[in-house]
C-alpha cells in the first residue's frame, strides 16, 4: 500500500511512520523513515527600504525571503527603473549584484524619484521580483547653467532676450533667473559724441531678475558693445552662469543736414549742380550715403497766384515747409504770406529721388528751363537715414521753346496749298519773335528725274504770323511740312510734320518711239515712259500709226488706232504692206487726262520673203538615194532674193499623201540641189522646197512637192551590186553632208541592207524574219554594240567577195554578216525579255505586299519573312 502526503514544503527533510488499526484496534508504531522534498528558487523576496540619502545616492535594505526554496539564498540582485524609462522593455535595469541584505546606489541625480526592487537567487534559480520601493535622492543647486541667451529684438536702446531652462533644477524649482550685463566700450569711438553716460567698463551687474525665461534690457548706450549672461536660482542657491553673448547695439541716425547750396556757375537751361555740408553730428555711425529729392515748382510763366505751397512727403521723413514760388533763387527757410492777398490756392509737392551717393554734391539734368524746383536732402549711415533738411529752391535759366503745335495743311491745289499752325506749349521764359516754316518733296513716285529731292528741306517762310500760303509746288507731288519757333534764346525743335499731296495734271509726252525689230509685215516698237507723271496715276498709251512720208500727222480718219493698257512700253505693229514707209506717234492715258503726242517716229519696212521655188523635181539615184533639184525663184522688186534654201521630205507609203506633220527638215544650204539616202525600199517619198531671203526677211512659201518612190526588193537586188561597186568606185557622187549622214546610221542599215540583198538560191527572204530582224534591230539599235572599224572590214570584205563572185558568175550570200547579225538580234531579244520579266516579278510583289493587312501582326511577319 502507499499513499501521498501533500502540503509539504520544498528542500524539507521529514519522517514517516505507519501503524495498523483494524476493529479490534491499533497496533503499534513501525519504525520512522526519513524523506526530503526537492528545492525550488525562493519565494517572497521582501521590499526593500531606504537606510539613508545623499543628492547623489541612495542606501537601501531588505529582509531575507520568506522560504529560501528549500536550498540557501546565495545574493540578491537589485534593479532599478530611471525617472526617464517610457515602455516596459526598458522600464527595469539590473543595477548591483550583492550578497548582504543592504546595498548603496551612486551616481543618481539629485532631487529624483527612483524605483528599487530586489530578487532572491539560490542554486536553483531566481525569485521573482519584490514590490518596488518608491525613494528619492536629496535635492540641490540647478543641475548647469542655463542655455546662453539669444537676441529677439535689438535697437540702439534696448534689447529683447530669451532663454531655455537649465536641463534639471536640481530637485528643487527654479525661484528667478538673474540677467548680468557687462559694458564693453563703444564700437566706433570717434564717430560718438561723447554725451553718453557709460557704465564701468568689463563689469558684470544684475541689470534683470525674475521668473520668465525672456527680459527686456533698457538704457543702453547706442553703438556700444555688451556682454550678456544667465544663471539660474533655487532655494539650495545659484547655478553656474551661462556662456556670455556679445551684444552690440546699433548706432543712431545721424542728425537732419543743412539744406543743398546752388553752385552758380554751373546754372544751366536744364540743368543745375548743387553741393552741402556733412551733419554736423553723425550719432556714433560715419555718413555713408546721402539722398537728394526734386519736386518741380510751377514755371515762372505760368505760377499760380498763391505763393505758399505745402510739401508732400514721398520718400519717408517728417519736414515740411511753405515755399515761396517767386523767391529768388537759393534756399529759402519762411515762406512769406501772400502777396497778392488773395485766397490762398495751395498745391503738393511731389518729391522724386535725383541722387544717392556718397559724395557731397550732385548734378542735376534733364530739367525743365525757366522752372523752379524745391530740394531736400537726408544723410544715411548704418544706423538708419536723417530727417530731412529743410527745402531749397532754385530756378533754371530761359531757354528756346518747345515746337509749335498743331501743324495742319488746307486747301491744295495744282501748285500750292495754306499751311496753319499753333503757339508753342511753352515759351521756356522768352517771348516767341518769329517762325519758320520749311518744305520737303516726300514723294515715292517711279519718276526719277524729279526736279526736288527727297529730304532736302527749304525755309519757304519767316515771320510772326501762324499761317503761310504756299506756292510754286510742283503738280501731284507728295510734300512735308514742319515748322520752327524762334525767342531770344534760340530756336525749338521741329514740330511734328504734316504731309499734303497738291493736285495731280496730265504727265509729260513720252520719248520718241524707235523700232526695234523691223520685218516686211510688221515692226515692233519701243518708247520711254514720260520724264514727269505730274502725280497722275498712268493707265496706258495710245499708239497712232499710218503710211506716208514726212513726219506730220495726217487726218484722223487714216492713223491706225491703238491703246496699250497698262504699264507696257512696246507694241507689234502687224499687217503692214512690204517695203512701205511708216509713221508712228505715242501719247499718254492717265488718270488726269492724256498727254500731248510724242514726236512722230518714222521707218520702213522691209522687203517680202522670197517667192516658192521653180521647177522642184526628184529622181531616183539607185535604190535607196534620190536627188531633188529646182530653179531660183523669181525676183521681183517687193521680194527679197534666196539667200539659201531649205527642203522637206515626208515619207509614206506608195500612193498616200503626206499630212503637213508627215515633213520634216532634211537638208538647208545655198546650192540648188539635194542627194537624199538611206531611202528605204517600196516607199514614198515627197519633197518640198522653200526660199530664205536672210535676216529680217524669213522664209517664203513652199514649192510644190515632188515626189518619188523606191523600188521594191527584188528590183532592189537586181541592182544593188552595180550600186555598191559604182560607190565604191567613186562612180556615184553625193553631197557631203548626206555622206555623214549615212556614215553615221551604223552598221544596223549596211547590215540589214546586206541581208536584203542576198538569199540563198537567189530568192527572197522570208516576210516574217525580215520584219523581225529589222523591227528588233532598229529598236535595240544595234550598232551601239558594232565598231564602226569592225563594220567597215565587213563591209569592205563582203564588197571584195560580191565583185569576185559577179566576175565568176555566181551569185553571193554573206553568211558571216547575217550570222553575225542574228546573234546581235537574238542577244538582246533575250536580254529585254529578262527585264520584262523581272519588271512584271517585282510589279506582282508589290502588288501582293499593298493587299496585305498592315495593321495586324501576321502581315509585318510575312513581310519580314519576305
Amino acid at each position: 500500500t502507499c499513499c501521498v502526503v501533500g502540503g509539504l514544503h520544498a528542500g524539507v527533510t521529514y519522517l514517516f511512520r505507519v501503524l495498523a488499526q483494524n476493529h479490534v484496534g491499533k497496533s503499534g508504531w513501525s519504525g520512522p523513515v526519513q524523506a526530503t522534498t526537492a528545492a525550488t528558487p525562493p519565494v517572497g523576496a521582501m521590499q526593500p527600504e531606504k537606510l539613508g540619502s545623499t543628492v547623489d545616492t541612495l542606501t537601501v535594505g531588505w529582509d531575507p525571503p520568506e522560504n529560501n526554496g528549500g536550498s540557501p539564498v546565495q545574493g540578491y540582485e537589485v534593479e532599478v527603473q530611471t525617472p526617464w524609462a517610457t515602455n516596459e522593455e526598458n522600464l527595469w535595469h539590473k543595477a548591483f549584484m550583492v550578497v548582504a541584505e543592504e546595498c548603496t546606489l551612486r551616481g543618481l541625480r539629485s532631487g529624483s524619484q527612483y524605483l528599487i526592487r530586489t530578487r532572491a537567487l539560490n542554486h536553483m534559480g531566481t525569485s521573482a521580483p519584490s514590490r518596488p520601493a518608491d525613494l528619492r535622492t536629496l535635492s540641490s543647486l540647478p543641475e548647469g547653467p542655463p542655455q546662453p541667451p539669444s537676441v529677439t529684438n535689438l535697437t540702439r536702446s534696448w534689447v529683447s532676450l530669451e532663454w531655455q531652462a537649465p536641463m534639471h533644477d536640481g530637485g528643487a524649482p527654479i525661484l528667478a533667473y538673474h540677467v548680468d550685463a557687462a559694458y564693453f566700450g563703444l564700437l566706433d569711438p570717434e564717430a560718438g559724441d561723447g554725451s553718453a553716460q557709460a557704465p564701468p567698463l568689463h563689469t558684470f551687474h544684475t541689470v534683470h531678475s525674475g521668473p520668465e525665461l525672456t527680459a527686456n534690457i533698457s538704457g543702453l548706450v547706442p553703438g556700444a558693445m555688451y556682454m550678456v549672461r544667465v544663471s539660474g536660482e533655487n532655494r539650495h542657491g545659484f547655478s553656474p552662469p551661462s556662456p556670455p553673448l556679445q551684444l552690440n547695439t546699433p548706432a543712431s541716425p545721424p542728425c537732419a543736414p543743412d539744406p543743398p547750396r546752388l553752385v552758380p556757375a554751373l546754372l544751366r537751361a536744364k540743368g543745375l549742380t548743387l553741393m552741402w555740408d556733412p551733419p554736423k553730428d553723425n550719432r556714433g555711425a560715419p555718413v555713408t550715403q546721402y539722398h537728394l529729392d526734386m519736386a518741380p515748382h510751377f514755371p515762372m510763366d505760368t505760377a499760380p497766384d498763391s505763393s505758399t505751397l505745402n510739401v508732400s512727403e514721398s520718400n519717408g521723413g517728417d519736414s515740411s515747409a511753405p515755399l515761396d514760388s517767386s523767391a529768388p533763387s537759393g534756399p529759402t527757410e519762411d515762406a512769406p504770406a501772400n502777396r497778392l492777398g488773395g485766397k490762398s490756392n495751395s498745391r503738393s509737392l511731389v518729391y522724386e529721388r535725383k541722387y544717392s551717393g556718397a559724395a557731397p554734391s550732385c548734378e542735376i539734368a534733364d530739367l525743365s528751363p525757366s522752372t523752379t524746383y524745391s530740394f531736400r536732402l537726408q544723410a544715411c549711415s548704418h544706423a538708419g537715414a536723417s530727417e530731412w533738411s529743410k527745402p531749397a529752391c532754385f530756378t533754371t535759366l530761359p531757354a528756346p521753346p518747345t515746337a509749335p503745335t498743331h501743324p495742319r495743311v488746307s486747301n491744295p491745289s495744282t501748285q500750292g496749298c495754306r499751311v496753319s499752325w499753333s503757339l508753342p506749349r511753352t515759351d521756356h521764359g522768352a517771348s516767341i519773335q518769329s517762325f519758320s516754316l520749311e518744305v520737303a518733296p516726300a514723294d515715292t513716285s517711279s519718276s526719277s528725274h524729279s526736279k526736288h529731292r527727297p529730304n532736302r528741306w527749304e525755309e519757304i517762310y519767316n515771320g510772326p504770323e501762324l499761317h503761310y500760303s504756299v506756292k510754286g509746288l510742283a503738280s501731284g507731288r507728295r510734300y512735308v511740312f514742319r515748322v520752327r519757333a524762334r525767342n531770344s534764346v534760340g530756336t525749338s525743335p521741329v514740330s511734328e510734320s504734316v504731309f499734303t499731296t497738291t493736285a495731280p495734271a496730265p504727265p509729260d509726252p513720252p520719248g520718241v518711239p524707235t523700232f526695234t525689230l523691223v520685218s516686211a509685215h510688221w515692226v515692233k516698237v519701243a518708247w520711254s515712259p514720260p520724264v514727269e507723271d505730274h502725280g497722275a496715276v498712268i493707265q496706258g498709251y495710245s499708239l497712232q500709226l499710218w503710211e506716208g512720208g514726212g513726219k506730220e500727222p495726217v487726218p484722223a480718219d487714216k492713223p491706225r488706232k491703238v491703246d496699250i493698257m497698262g504699264g507696257l512700253t512696246t507694241y507689234k505693229a502687224g499687217k503692214l504692206n512690204p517695203s512701205t514707209e511708216y509713221n508712228v506717234r505715242v501719247q499718254v492715258l492717265s488718270s488726269a487726262g492724256t498727254s500731248h503726242f510724242s514726236p512722230t517716229a518714222t521707218t520702213s519696212t522691209l522687203k517680202a520673203p522670197p517667192l516658192p521655188p521653180l521647177e522642184v523635181s526628184a529622181e531616183l539615184v539607185d535604190h535607196s538615194s534620190a536627188r531633188v533639184t529646182w530653179d531660183e525663184p523669181t525676183k521681183q522688186a517687193s521680194t527679197a532674193g534666196a539667200v539659201s534654201y531649205q527642203v522637206d521630205m515626208a515619207a509614206n507609203v506608195p500612193l498616200a499623201m503626206p499630212a503637213e506633220q508627215d515633213f520634216h527638215p532634211v537638208y538647208s544650204g545655198a546650192t540648188r540641189e539635194f542627194l537624199a539616202s538611206q531611202l528605204k525600199a517600196d516607199m514614198q517619198y515627197t519633197f518640198r522646197v522653200r526660199s530664205n531671203g536672210g535676216e529680217g526677211h524669213g522664209f517664203g512659201l513652199y514649192s510644190k512637192v515632188a515626189t518619188v518612190a523606191t523600188p521594191t526588193r527584188q528590183r532592189a537586188e537586181n541592182t544593188s551590186l552595180d550600186a555598191e561597186t559604182a560607190q565604191s568606185t567613186g562612180l556615184l557622187t553625193e553631197s557631203k553632208s548626206a555622206r555623214k549622214r549615212k556614215q553615221r546610221k551604223g552598221a544596223a542599215a549596211t547590215v540589214t541592207g546586206s541581208i536584203r540583198k542576198e538569199s540563198p538560191q537567189g530568192q527572197r527572204s522570208s516576210a516574217p524574219l525580215r520584219i523581225f530582224v529589222e523591227t528588233i534591230g532598229d529598236l535595240l539599235g544595234v550598232e551601239r554594240w558594232m565598231g564602226e572599224e569592225k563594220r567597215q572590214v565587213h563591209v569592205a570584205s563582203m564588197v571584195a567577195e560580191r565583185q569576185r563572185k559577179a566576175a565568176e558568175g555566181k551569185s553571193y550570200r554573206p553568211p558571216r554578216i547575217k550570222k553575225w547579225y542574228e546573234k546581235q538580234v537574238v542577244k538582246q531579244t533575250y536580254r529585254m525579255i529578262f527585264y520584262v520579266v523581272c519588271f512584271a516579278l517585282v510589279v506582282l510583289v508589290i502588288l501582293w505586299l499593298k493587299s496585305m493587312d498592315w495593321n495586324t501582326t501576321s502581315g509585318k511577319n510575312r513581310f519580314q519573312r519576305f
